[in-house]
């Protein structure tokens, strides 16, 4: 489930031990026999390079630097901090 880990989750903050990156989103694409397969999209912080991965390597290989920010969106107006 890609919902549950943080660490796949848009506006995190991820790291490989060498490179930092942040999650940019994920796809859905392509596979093998007909199976589509989700890929986590991910831009390097040091240079600015895309790349994507799949979630099981970002689970394996990667740690949580920072979490996604929590969205706070209010039902009213009048709720809006302005």
């Amino acid at each position: 489930m890609i919902d549950a880990d943080p660490r796949l989750q848009q506006g995190a903050y991820i790291t490989d031990g060498t490179d930092l990156y942040e999650v940019l989103g994920s796809r859905r694409g392509p596979g093998t026999l007909g199976v589509s397969t989700v890929r986590i999209l991910v831009e390097n912080c040091r240079n600015l390079r895309g790349r994507e991965l799949l979630p099981d390597k970002v689970r394996r290989g990667f740690e949580l630097v920072k979490g996604a920010p929590l969205a706070v969106c209010p039902d009213l107006v009048e709720e809006i901090v302005w």
